[in-house]
């Protein structure tokens, strides 16, 4: 070996070294969370706080965010079992199958397992391919995984994104590090003292909190009737598929590694407004409801739909055509509350009997 070649190689052992130092240091600090992205929920606020016992834990997309507030189902959940609960929001943006999966595989453990998980489905999560794998992809994907992400590959942004999990601890010490983590729309207050989610309930603070995070998101309506619907059934239906691949497998993982973990599971199909819904293509979403209706049967993991015609046409419950105002998440998490109390008290009952 020539003088230049072990140059070379020493640089590369060096930083193959460093970027190994530096995951390891990121994934003992829990910092796989903090990255240069607008998580919904503060994910790596919730993996440094003592929550006590976890009754329910919400997993998801933003519409999770923005549809369940964990004070409003705690207040009605308290109420139903006559005892204290605690409900956390894990959501996060553009979630997949896959990503939820993570989610759960990362966070719920030790201490944070609880008795259930409340986890979003929709035609776009259970899809094959995600309309935003890429995006998730960069953020999401460890280095075991990256044998599955290469098979995936479709373009170079894919491959790039494949890329980004060696060096994803440098990039979480760096931003860290750099102090940008700033605490937009008040994720971290919400996460440490409501517990999660975009909206809270049952205090002064919260209403005022609640106004004002509404306040600039009334021109959203409009704004993505003009920018989001005319190209979503293309960019999110074009080559939609179901019951297999990416979506369909995590799904599967996630009903295994529930089991393991010992909590219990429940689907939930979040609402979406009639003008939203009509642009999904009817037999994609009539495939859709045939697959969840069959793995359910086959699983046993029971599902809440709450994308009825109730909500469909309830304009006053959205602030977009996919996602509830602090009235519409009210609303849906007492509905969500009185879909799972019997679910908690099951459970409740089968600890004390088992003591």
């Amino acid at each position: 070996m020539s003088p230049i070649d072990r140059r070379a190689a020493a640089i590369l052992g060096w930083c193959a070294a460093i970027l190994g130092l530096a995951l390891t240091v990121s994934d003992a600090l829990g910092l796989k969370y903090s990255q240069e992205i607008v998580w919904p929920t503060d994910l790596t606020a919730f993996q440094h706080i003592e929550t006590g016992p976890i009754d329910v834990a919400l997993i998801g997309s933003s519409r999770t965010t923005f549809g369940l507030a964990p004070t409003a189902i705690d207040a009605c959940l308290s109420d139903t079992l006559a005892r204290p609960t605690t409900t956390y929001n894990l959501a996060r943006v553009f979630a997949s199958m896959a990503t939820e999966r993570s989610v759960a595989r990362d966070l719920l453990v030790g201490e944070h397992i609880p008795a259930l998980a409340v986890v979003e489905i929709a035609p776009e999560i259970l899809a094959a391919r995600h309309h935003e794998h890429t995006y998730n992809t960069a953020s999401q994907v460890d280095l075991a995984d990256v044998p599955a992400c290469l098979s995936m590959v479709r373009s170079a942004d894919d491959l790039i994104a494949c890329s980004r999990a060696p060096v994803r601890g440098v990039e979480n010490l760096a931003w860290l590090l750099s102090g940008e983590r700033a605490d937009i729309n008040h994720l971290n207050w919400m996460m440490i003292h409501q517990r999660g989610g975009q909206f809270c309930f049952g205090s002064a603070v919260c209403e005022e909190h609640n106004r004002r995070f509404e306040g600039p998101l009334r021109n959203r309506w409009q704004m993505r009737i003009e920018r989001i619907l005319p190209t979503l059934t293309e960019e999110r239906f074009g080559d939609w598929r179901i019951g297999a691949g990416q979506g369909h497998e995590a799904l599967l993982e996630l009903i295994a590694e529930s089991r393991e973990r010992g909590y219990d599971l429940l689907l939930v199909n979040m609402p979406v407004h009639q003008v939203y819904r009509d642009e999904i293509p009817p037999e994609d979403y009539a495939a859709y409801l045939d697959y969840i209706t069959a793995l359910s049967e086959e699983h046993g993991v029971p599902i809440f739909d709450a994308n009825t015609p109730q909500w469909n046409h309830a304009r006053d419950r959205f602030y977009d055509p996919d996602h509830l105002s602090s009235s519409g998440a009210l609303l849906l998490s007492r509905a969500l509350c009185a879909r799972i109390a019997p679910m908690l008290r099951k459970e409740s009952s089968a600890t004390q009997n088992w003591k």
